[in-house]
């Protein structure tokens, strides 16, 4: 049993009697309570040469849970990692030294992607890092 899932069981009845949470957070927490628990449900699984059993304990594949979560964060991370388009860019960040950020912090308001002061804005900033390089 992991901490997290020791201190739900803890605190559950303070959890569910003065929080009252919404009945999809409190079946989460039953779930990630139960995660792994082998008095709880799972499958039984049998070797037909040498006849070895073997219980394995259901998962409960919530991302609230600590261990299910962690797997599901890593799957998804690794989809986005293939999704995403393999290529150099460059990041670059205004501190308030650089003289065009009080343009970019005063016209904040009027500029959206495609307005004609926005784009102005970035020819003028592209021009002004590349003097620089």
């Amino acid at each position: 049993m992991s901490i997290l899932q020791s201190i739900f069981t803890d605190y559950y009845e303070p959890i569910i009697y003065k929080l009252h949470p919404r009945p999809s957070v409190i079946e989460n927490v039953n779930k990630m309570i139960h995660c792994g628990d082998s008095s709880h449900v799972g499958a039984m699984y049998g070797c037909p040469h040498c006849g070895n059993l073997k219980f394995v304990p259901f998962r409960c594949k919530s991302r609230f849970c600590p261990s299910c979560g962690n797997k599901y964060n890593q799957l998804r991370s690794f989809h986005m990692s293939c999704k995403l388009v393999s290529c150099v860019h460059r990041h670059c960040e205004m501190e308030s030294s650089y003289p065009l950020v009080h343009l970019f912090v005063k016209l904040k308001m009027k500029c959206t992607p495609d307005t004609k002061t926005t784009k102005l804005l970035l020819k003028l900033f592209l021009l002004w890092t590349s003097s620089r390089n």
